[in-house]
């Protein structure tokens, strides 16, 4: 973890640093530095997909299904045969009480 700070501290645009440190942040389950890193990468690259479905899966996790769902949504306009993503999609939408748009979703997985 601090070979990835140190190398950001370095240079503030090493979008692999950032993602890499996600990567670790999530097995250390530091969600809330996850997120951060994520969203760095996100703001230096908008088309780095993996990012917004890390974020979101997150952001599922810890309850925040709105925003989890907004990244998934990201995730599939990006690229829409990633058919896990509508799974992960389709749990945050039960989250928040969404059963209809769950079911769609799980359906598109199967």
């Amino acid at each position: 973890m601090n070979d990835f700070s140190k190398a950001i501290e370095l240079i503030p645009d090493f979008i692999e640093a950032y993602y890499n440190r996600g990567i670790l942040r999530i097995e250390l389950a530091e969600y809330q530095g996850v997120i951060e890193d994520f969203t760095n990468v996100i703001n230096l690259d908008p088309s780095r997909i993996e990012a917004y479905y890390n974020r979101g899966n997150i952001n599922s996790i810890i309850g925040n299904y709105q925003v989890a769902i907004a990244d998934l949504n990201k995730v599939i306009e990006l690229e829409q045969n990633l058919f896990y993503v509508y799974s992960n999609r389709g749990v945050a939408r039960s989250g928040i009480g969404d059963a209809q748009g769950a079911i769609a979703d799980f359906y598109k997985v199967i």
